[in-house]
């Protein structure tokens, strides 16, 4: 099972999409795992990559689990998509915070 995408701490793994990693910078305000925000659908990364040549927005977090829920939104797992293009990553993972499987699409 994937783990939960953490504000702060969990990098995307961006090198297949060619831009550096980078976190989300903010997560739910009222809900955390292991001391850190929980990253949700529609979350913001609220952050920046690039690549040699360029800069982007990574946008929001896309996809996250159908039936785990925090404050009303799926929550963001290892994985999971992000609008850039880049997928959610964990530096650490939490070894006892997981959300189900991620189904491929």
């Amino acid at each position: 099972m994937p783990a939960i995408i953490r504000a702060g701490l969990d990098p995307s793994q961006s090198l297949l999409h060619g831009f550096s990693p980078a976190i989300p910078l903010i997560g739910s305000l009222n809900v955390f795992i292991n001391g850190k925000g929980v990253v949700t659908i529609g979350t913001d990364y609220n952050n920046i990559h690039s690549n040699v040549l360029i800069t982007h927005n990574m946008g929001e977090a896309t996809t996250g689990s159908l039936n785990v829920f925090v404050n009303g939104s799926g929550v963001h797992r290892e994985g999971d998509l992000i609008q850039c293009g880049a997928t959610a990553g964990v530096a650490q993972p939490t070894p006892n915070v997981f959300a189900n499987n991620i189904i491929p699409g």
